[in-house]
């Protein structure tokens, strides 16, 4: 199965779909299934640490919580792309989302804050996921 957690200092990019060997026709794969919210975030959270960024987050997390059930929903099937970006909060801080896009739609999988006056961390942890979601 394709590895979707990073490596140590020489990541490679997020798997979006899961191959396995196809056992009735060797040297084939066959499609097993989409990646999940939990691995996508779990994959964004090592590399973030592994970067020195994440202990200097206010939070970082899934939007719609940590249960095993919401941890466990695949992708979408019709998944174009991963999309990381920092905006200016609307009070304070600045937000790092972590969005899906497929045809029609778009939604915010993955949440984190930095309450800090610049958006130097914001902009850091972008351009740590940014390549690596790409």
């Amino acid at each position: 199965m394709a590895s979707v957690t990073p490596k140590d200092k020489g990541r490679e990019p997020f798997v979006t779909s899961i191959y396995v060997p196809n056992t009735e026709k060797p040297g084939y794969l066959k499609f097993e299934r989409m990646a999940t919210v939990g691995e996508l975030y779990d994959y964004c959270k090592a590399a973030l640490e592994e970067a020195g960024i994440l202990e200097r987050l206010d939070y970082f997390h899934i939007v719609r919580g940590d249960s095993e059930e919401e941890r466990a929903v695949p992708l979408p099937d019709e998944l174009r792309w991963l999309v990381v970006f920092a905006v200016t909060g609307a009070s304070e801080g600045f937000y790092i989302h972590v969005e899906v896009i497929y045809p029609g739609s778009r939604k915010l999988l993955i949440l984190g804050k930095d309450l800090g006056s610049k958006m130097d961390t914001a902009l850091q942890a972008v351009n740590v996921l940014a390549p690596l979601l790409s």
